[in-house]
């Protein structure tokens, strides 16, 4: 499966880089809000480094996959940037997956390893692995427990015989500094719905990843020093991750959300002053219904929202009512999300449509008569052709 990456020369790069150069430039400048915890960009690259240098004395390395099932928390990042610095690959797992969906990703990808939080939302996590087939686990050796500080869980028995690994022990390792990853390598594997019954496989280079994060803070005004960022989706998906590449990119400050509620992301918002957000329709409007002003969230400047529930279908104009400007987004995940948005400055009734002006100057994309295998012009229906660095 050859990885997709990015055909701009100035963005042929590594995450790893990707996440020192604000470290190195200014390391006390925050990086992550996550549960009351201030990581700083230096913080978040020392993590990183030490998590790969403990992955590395285990044997993990260049082409291994690493299958992640985590919410959106600090840790997930830190070790993903970890892995991306031995050369080894994120496979992406939403913690809503059960036994069947679990074990065919784990067995397809051939996971070496897979990371989880035991105890997250009280979901059974490993109780779920045990009932995952013993063939579609034989290739995986080690299970990588993140604890939040709580006494470790023991392994059930049908997972005897793999490596157990403490996370906090990981990130006690001597740190690894180098980076033995090349732009073009995949770094990360995307699940999507395709024709066949079981998800297809998306696999994103370096390359492909720092320049989508690249193209999209410049395009999105991300580079702003008072620009704060709310990671309300999911980051084992591409919507969620590319937002957080891009915000890490330009060296802003992203606010964790492991679970979404509607109140609780008022908080935030106005806790931490947020001026972007990218999510669902029903997302935002269960933050406008969770605040009682008139202008919900003053320091908000525009965010980006899926249409995925038709019950929303008025949620752009029931936000501009509230102060809060929204616009429509279009990608999937051969392409990342965040491929083309709508522009802020425009009116409601061209804002609430998918779509927009491509993020990428390098992107083109076009309509063909599929019968007659002739290009059609603007407005006409037919089947999409999209070209782009990502």
């Amino acid at each position: 499966m050859p990885a997709r990456r990015s055909a701009t020369g100035a963005d042929r790069d590594t995450v790893g880089r990707l996440i020192d150069r604000p470290a190195a430039r200014e390391p006390q400048n925050p990086a992550l809000f996550d549960r009351g915890k201030t990581w700083t960009y230096g913080a978040l690259a020392a993590e990183s480094q030490r998590l790969a240098g403990g992955l590395k004395r285990l044997g993990f390395g260049a082409g291994d996959r690493v299958a992640f099932w985590l919410p959106n928390i600090a840790q997930y990042l830190a070790l993903h940037i970890a892995c991306a610095r031995i050369g080894a690959i994120t496979v992406s797992v939403n913690t809503r997956f059960q036994a069947s969906e679990v074990g065919d990703i784990v067995e397809r990808s051939g996971c070496r390893a897979l990371v989880l939080w035991p105890s997250f939302k009280k979901i059974p996590f490993l109780q779920i692995l045990e009932r995952v087939q013993s063939t579609a686990l034989a290739q995986l050796e080690s299970i990588i427990i993140y604890a939040d500080g709580e006494p470790l869980p023991s392994l059930p028995g049908t997972l005897a015989g793999r490596s157990f690994i403490d996370y906090q022990e990981l990130a006690s390792c001597e740190k690894f500094t180098d980076d033995d990853a090349q732009p073009e390598n995949g770094v990360v594997v995307f699940t999507t719905s395709g024709t066949t019954a079981a998800p297809k496989f998306v696999l994103h280079s370096h390359a492909s990843i720092t320049g989508h994060a690249s193209d999209v803070m410049e395009f999105f005004g991300w580079c702003k020093p008072d620009t704060v960022i709310l990671q309300v989706v999911p980051l084992c998906g591409t919507f969620g991750h590319a937002q957080a590449m891009a915000g890490l990119a330009a060296g802003r400050p992203l606010v964790m959300m492991p679970v979404f509620s509607g109140p609780e992301a008022t908080d935030l918002m106005h806790q931490h002053k947020v001026t972007h957000c990218n999510g669902s329709d029903e997302m935002f409007a269960r933050m406008l219904d969770a605040s009682d002003a008139p202008l919900a969230f003053p320091s908000f400047q525009y965010g980006g929202y899926a249409a995925f529930n038709p019950v929303y279908q008025d949620i752009v104009a029931r936000a501009d009512k509230r102060g809060m400007k929204l616009v429509g987004l279009w990608g999937m995940s051969e392409m990342q999300a965040l491929y083309a948005r709508q522009d802020p400055t425009e009116t409601v009734d061209v804002r609430h449509r998918r779509g927009g002006r491509l993020v990428s100057k390098a992107a083109k994309v076009r309509v063909r008569d599929t019968e007659q295998g002739t290009l059609l012009p603007h407005g006409e229906v037919g089947e999409l052709e999209v070209r782009g660095p990502s």
